[in-house]
């Protein structure tokens, strides 16, 4: 039955392999995105301390209203003043990534979309180019 299969050198299957690891790798890394898609919570929080550093980062300490067991205060770091100090501002967040903070109702879908990209088309060179070896 594998007969067919006989002629196949052995780097073949090691590029075959390789190819569905990262193939792998890019489809777990998308839905890992969308799966956080669909977790994110939208919340209130109130400005409590702007800095301003002199490379350009702009550091704000915002006070959240947490919708689960994480911290109430977060920092977010931008290029640009988002909200002035003791204003009011809506974020989206993750629970299960409580830091990692986006301003506004918007959080994206596929934050990792370019990755996972190239590594899908990483693997599928591997299967194009594979019999040539």
């Amino acid at each position: 039955m594998l007969d067919g299969y006989a002629g196949l050198s052995a780097a073949f299957w090691m590029v075959l392999l390789w190819g569905a690891c990262w193939v792998t790798l890019g489809l777990a890394l998308a839905v890992s995105d969308m799966r956080a898609h669909r977790r994110g919570v939208t919340v209130s929080a109130r400005c409590k301390f702007v800095n301003r550093h002199p490379d350009g980062e702009v550091r704000h300490l915002l006070h959240r209203n947490p919708v689960g067991g994480e911290g109430k205060e977060v920092l977010l770091l931008s290029d640009r003043v988002v909200v002035k100090e003791g204003r009011d501002v809506t974020i989206t967040y993750d629970p299960k990534e409580p830091g990692r903070i986006f301003v506004g109702e918007e959080l994206p879908k596929l934050p990792h979309l370019k990755a996972a990209c190239f590594f899908i088309a990483l693997g599928l060179s591997a299967f194009i180019w594979g019999p040539f070896i």
